[in-house]
Parts: structure tokens; C-alpha cells; sequence
């Protein structure tokens, strides 16, 4: 019925009216298709624009992930799976806690917070996310809140691997810290100044070497202001020279004062900063602390010094003690033929009085140069220090208050007690000397462990126990300059004809004979005090001197005896006097003529005396082969020069006696008689 009206309806319209409805219709259609168009369109868009993210999602380098509030992943890229080695479905749901270092939970979630907050913009700190082997991966993430549709706030973030970068900075801080190590420990900074000598850089090291931290030198001191004033201009105009040429300079030895106006030296190394163009933008370098290399130069170069002064006294005294022996020798057959009434009698005296003045000084001469003849025996130090104290108060006067003060009861040493006695009367008479006005002296003995820290501290000694005598005064004192001298030979500040410069030398030379060290600790006007130390020993390690005492006077005899001597005229006055002994006498020249006028007078021939130095072969050398031939013989050695060679009876056989030279002829003619009676 319905379709019947409708049709009717469109029947009964015009033809005006059906094309209206027939355009409307169309118009419609079109629309519609439009519309689907433009929807198919856009469904094709979505789906276009899902793929190219799930593309770059895929193909991304970074790992994209999502985290909800509380921390757990909401999302990750397919990248994890490369990076990590295990699927993103492992993670979905579970806290970022569980595959980050522990060491570094607590930074990310910091930084998750702050981010989430809306007010921090920045990368996170580097943190570790741990692979499927077990190895961790260094990562950095950039991140940022992000609101759902639904209105659920999440994180969102892009992370990059920095493994490589990490190791590269761990390297280069480990590489920087065995630096600084080695500088701190080598005492090297390093530092660059402008063209005026500003200093624009400065390593921490600095302070180890000067007391300055960097922060008080850049900008604010010049190089040459560290610098003494006495040397800074000095050093100021040098250095300029070289930047003026823009020229490199090394291994610039110049000293500087630290902070606490302590004096170091340094080795200075620059070269100079350049710009494109050539011109000078400054210095950079290193100044290396080398002030113990100095101190230890300078030792080595006094010490070379004195041993090579020692070798000139100790060969001088050998000529010298020649010299006196002929003096004092003919002297002896001069009183032979005088009678005693005989007015030149008196002159003999002076000179041979004189002669002994001169033998002092040979002997303090081979003290210094360590080859006078000792006769070491085990002594308690405290002894001879009590021995000596009544002979030192004579001799200071007594406007000088003296006393001793022993710490130990004992302190066994293997010395010759004399010639530690001539150190404490040389040292005495210094002080007295140094105190013209009166004052206090004051000898100290006590025991003292010599360890590391103490040689490290004094810069010398070796590791033992030592007996340590002080020598202090109140006196004058002296500089540092003088006490660097002040044990060379013929070193003196007394006046003209006052003083030798030979005492504290034999100080020196008696102390290292005996194995020991002297040292001086002075300033102008506080005194001195000089420490001796000497080398504890046990009883068992001493010898003693038994051999039998002088005969009381010479004896004449008819024995042969072989002298062999090098000097002439010292051969032709021991001739002299032994055959006006009633001595038949053979002469040799050398060793080895020693050795062959032996060899041809063996069955006569009853003692030898003969020196220790000569030519061709030495004593020992050419007694050495007489033994072979004569194992028996009886033999003086006599010498004034490097005694060395026989520091102990033992090395001469128990057929050698030793005797040195100076020697007055009538204690020679009591040996002579001592041993062939024996």
C-alpha cells in the first residue's frame, strides 16, 4: 500500500520537481563517497604512520622504553633484545631495580622523580644495565613525563650505550692518577706562565715541593718571585733571553723558596706555546724537586775532595817522616860523639825538640788521611773519657766551667784509646778557643741505635749500635758556611799563626779510621757541639796488645841484619848507626832487591828491617817470597804512609814486628835488640 502511495506520489510531480530530487540524490552520494574516501584515507594514514614507528622503534640505535610511576616497564623497544640478549617480554611488568647495578638503583630513581616532577630537563646520570652474559653495559638516558589519554602520567625515555666512553674516562682518570703519583712521588709540577712570567697554570704537586696551592699562585705570582732576591734577577734576565729567542731550555738547575721560606732546588724544563701565526703566547714546563740530588752531589764531592787531600797529606807525610827520621837519626850520632858537657849539646836538643813538633804534625796529617797506625784494643769509651777530663780542665783554664756526664756504664769500643784522646784535646781546645770570655763545656758520653729514619734524617751512618761522645760549648758558634769547611785540612779562622787547620782534620781522620762518623751542629752565637759515633763492639770481637815491652836501653850486636829502604839517604844513616852498633849490615834498594840479596845471604841473614812501600815490590810483597825461602826469619816493618795494608798483627806472621816512622833511633836499636833476642 505504502509503495503504491510513494509511486503514485512521484507520478503525480512534475518533471521540474523529479530532476531536483534526482540532483539532491547525487549531491548525497557524492558526499558520502567523499566521506568513505577520506576515512579509508585516513585508516591508511594510521596504519602508514604505526608502521614507520614500529620501523623506527625497531631500527633505532637507542633503546626506547617506558616506565609507569612506581618504576616498572610499561614498554620497550625491540632494540633491548640486541643490547641485551633476552626478550622485552622478561622485563614488561617488573621493576628497572632488578637489571640495573645495585650500585646505581639509587641515582636512577632519583632521576626518575625528578623527571616525573616536570621540572628537570637534563640526561641521567651513566648507570649499568646487566646483559644475558653476565657482563654490564654503561648507558645514559634522556627522559621525560608523559600523560596518557586516560590521564596516566608514565616515563618515557631514549637510552645510548656509553660503554666505550665510560672505559675511555676510566682509562684517562687512571692513567691522570699514576701521573699525578708519579708526580707527587718524583716531586715534578707542571706550569705555564704568559709572556711575562705570570703564572696562567699550576699543578696540585706544587704544594708537595713549594707549600703553595695552585689557587694562591695563577694570576697572582710571577716565576722569578719564588725566586731568592739575592738570585732573582739573575734568573729573571735568563730566562727572558730564552723567550725572547722563543727557544726550549732544560734541565735549568735554580733555586726557590717555599712558602716556609725553605730553601729547595729544582730542575727547570720548558718550551715555549705558540700561536698560528708564531707568535709567543707564553711557557709551559716542569720544575722537578732535586733538592736532595744536590745535597747528595755536594756530599759526594766533599767527600771526593777530602779523600783526595787525604792521599796528598798521607803521601807528604811519608816523605816527610823520612825527612825527620834522618834528622833525628844523625841528631843520635851527633850525642853519641859528644860528650855531655859538650856546649852543642844543647843545639842537638832543639832540634831534635823541634823535630818532634814536626812529627806531631804528621801524625795529626795521617790521622786526617786515615794511614796513621793504630793499636786498637777493647776499651770501655767511659774510661777514656774519665782518663783525659783531668788533662782537659788544665788546659781550658779556669774561667771555663767543665764537666762530663756519662749515660751508660758501659760502652765497649775496639779503639786506640790515645788517639781518641788527642780528638777530645783537639775538640777541647777549640771550645776554649771559641770561649774567650768564659763559658760552659760539657763531654757527654751515651749508647745510640743508628736505624733508618736516623741516617735518613742526618743523611749518613750505617744501621748498629754506636758510643756517642758530645763535645758542646757555649762559645762563639759557626755559620753554615764554615761548617761545610770546617774538616778540610789547613782550614782555619783563627788568625795568622794561631792555628794549623789541622785539628778537627784529625778529628775527622782518626774518627773514620775507626769506622765511626763525626758531625757538627752550630749556629752563631749558640755554641757547637760536635757528636762523635763510634762503632759498639763485643768482648770477644777486641784484641789486645801482648807483646813484650821495650828493652830499656839499646844493646849493640854482631847479628847480620838486611836493610832495605828506597830512600838514600835515609839507607846510608841506618847503615851508619847499625854498624856503629857493631851490626853487619846488607843494603837493598827495592823489594824485589830485597828478595834477591836475601836469597843469596840466607844462612847469615838474621833480621830484615824493611819499609813498607817500594818499588818493584812492596814489604809484604818481597817478605812473602823470603818466607820461602826462610820461613822462620825475623822481620821490622817500618813505615810513615798507609798502614793500611796491616791493620792487625796477624797479617805480618809471628816473626814481624812493626814500627812507625818517625822513629827516634834509640826506640828502632831497642826493637832491633827486642826481636833478635827473642
Amino acid at each position: 500500500m505504502k509503495e503504491t502511495t510513494d509511486t503514485n506520489c512521484l507520478e503525480t510531480q512534475s518533471p521540474e520537481e523529479m530532476c531536483s530530487m534526482i540532483r539532491g540524490l547525487r549531491t548525497r552520494e557524492a558526499e558520502l563517497e567523499r566521506q568513505n574516501e577520506m576515512l579509508l584515507l585516513a585508516v591508511s594514514d594510521s596504519a602508514r604512520e604505526k608502521k614507520k614507528l614500529s620501523q623506527f622503534m625497531e631500527n633505532s640505535y637507542d633503546v626506547l622504553f617506558t616506565l609507569d610511576t612506581e618504576g616498572r616497564f610499561i614498554y620497550a623497544s625491540p632494540t633491548w633484545e640486541r643490547y641485551f640478549g633476552y626478550p622485552v617480554s622478561d622485563i614488561l611488568g617488573n621493576s628497572f631495580a632488578l637489571f640495573v647495578h645495585p650500585d646505581d638503583v639509587m641515582p636512577c630513581l632519583e632521576y626518575l622523580q625528578k623527571v616525573l616532577s616536570g621540572t628537570y630537563f637534563k640526561a641521567s646520570p651513566p648507570y649499568r644495565v646487566k646483559h644475558a652474559d653476565g657482563s654490564w653495559l654503561w648507558f645514559e638516558a634522556n627522559g621525560m613525563p608523559f600523560v596518557d589519554h586516560d590521564g596516566t602520567t608514565m616515563f618515557t625515555a631514549a637510552a645510548h650505550e656509553i660503554t666505550e666512553r665510560k672505559l675511555t674516562e676510566d682509562t684517562l682518570r687512571e692513567s691522570d692518577s699514576r701521573f699525578n703519583q708519579l708526580a707527587e712521588q718524583s716531586g715534578t709540577f707542571v706550569w705555564e706562565v704568559d709572556t711575562k712570567g705570570l703564572y696562567t697554570y699550576i699543578s696540585h704537586v706544587c704544594e708537595a715541593v713549594l707549600g703553595y696551592r695552585p689557587v694562591e699562585l695563577v694570576g697572582k705570582i710571577h716565576f722569578y718571585d719564588l725566586h731568592p732576591e739575592s738570585e732573582r734577577e739573575l734568573f729573571k734576565a735568563a730566562a727572558f733571553e730564552a723567550f725572547e729567542r722563543n727557544e726550549p731550555f732544560h734541565n735549568f738547575e735554580n733555586s726557590a723558596l717555599t712558602k716556609h721560606n725553605r730553601l729547595v732546588w729544582l730542575s727547570t724544563n720548558g718550551i715555549p706555546l705558540l700561536s698560528d701565526d708564531g707568535t709567543l703566547l707564553g711557557y709551559r714546563g716542569s720544575d722537578t724537586d732535586i733538592t736532595e740530588h744536590r745535597k747528595l752531589k755536594e756530599q759526594l764531592i766533599q767527600s771526593q775532595k777530602m779523600e783526595a787531600v787525604g792521599q796528598l797529606a798521607g803521601g807528604l807525610a811519608h816523605d816527610f817522616n823520612n825527612v825527620l827520621s834522618i834528622i833525628n837519626g844523625y841528631c843520635c850520632l851527633l850525642q853519641m860523639d859528644m860528650g855531655q858537657e859538650d856546649p852543642q849539646n844543647d843545639y842537638v836538643e832543639r832540634i831534635l825538640a823541634a823535630s818532634g813538633r814536626a812529627g806531631e804534625l804528621t801524625h795529626s796529617m795521617l790521622a786526617f788521611s786515615r794511614t796513621q797506625v793504630m793499636k786498637p784494643q777493647n776499651q770501655n769509651l767511659n774510661m777514656i773519657v774519665s782518663n783525659v777530663a783531668t788533662f782537659v780542665k788544665r788546659i781550658i783554664g779556669e774561667d771555663i766551667q767543665f764537666k762530663t756526664v756519662q749515660k751508660e756504664t758501659s760502652l765497649p769500643v775496639y779503639v786506640d784509646g790515645g788517639q781518641i784522646e788527642q780528638i777530645l784535646i783537639n775538640l777541647a781546645n777549640n771550645a776554649r778557643d771559641a770561649m774567650p770570655n768564659g763559658g760552659k763545656l760539657t763531654i757527654t758520653t751515651e749508647l745510640l741505635t743508628m736505624g733508618a729514619q736516623f741516617i735518613l734524617d742526618h743523611d749518613f751512618g750505617e744501621p748498629g749500635r754506636y758510643a756517642v761522645i758530645t763535645v758542646s760549648d757555649t762559645g762563639r758558634g759557626i755559620d753554615k758556611i764554615v761548617c761545610k769547611k770546617i774538616f778540610e785540612p789547613f782550614f782555619t779562622t783563627k788568625e795568622v799563626g794561631k792555628g794549623t787547620g789541622l785539628g778537627l782534620a784529625m778529628v775527622y781522620g782518626i774518627t773514620k779510621q775507626h769506622n765511626g762518623f763525626v758531625d757538627v751542629s752550630s749556629e752563631p752565637g749558640q755554641g757547637a757541639r760536635f757528636m762523635i759515633y763510634l762503632p759498639i763492639v763485643g768482648m770477644e770481637q777486641a784484641g789486645s796488645d801482648t807483646r813484650a815491652a821495650a828493652v830499656e836501653e839499646a844493646g849493640t850486636g854482631t847479628e847480620t841484619i838486611l836493610v832495605v829502604e828506597d830512600d838514600l839517604d835515609l839507607r846510608e844513616f841506618m847503615q851508619k848507626m847499625l854498624v856503629k852498633l857493631g851490626y853487619r849490615v846488607i843494603l837493598a834498594v827495592d823489594g824485589q832487591d830485597a828478595v834477591e840479596k836475601f836469597s843469596d845471604n840466607a844462612e847469615t841473614i838474621q833480621l830484615i828491617i824493611m819499609d813498607m812501600i817500594m818499588p818493584r815490590k812492596s814489604g809484604t810483597q818481597a817478605y812473602d817470597e823470603i818466607r820461602q825461602i826462610k820461613p822462620n826469619v825475623k822481620a821490622l816493618f817500618s813505615s810513615g804512609y798507609n798502614a793500611r795494608t796491616i791493620q792487625h798483627q796477624e797479617e805480618l806472621g809471628v816473626h814481624a814486628e812493626f814500627i812507625a816512622k818517625p822513629v827516634q833511633p834509640t826506640a828502632l836499636f831497642k826493637k832491633v835488640r827486642e826481636i833478635l833476642d827473642r
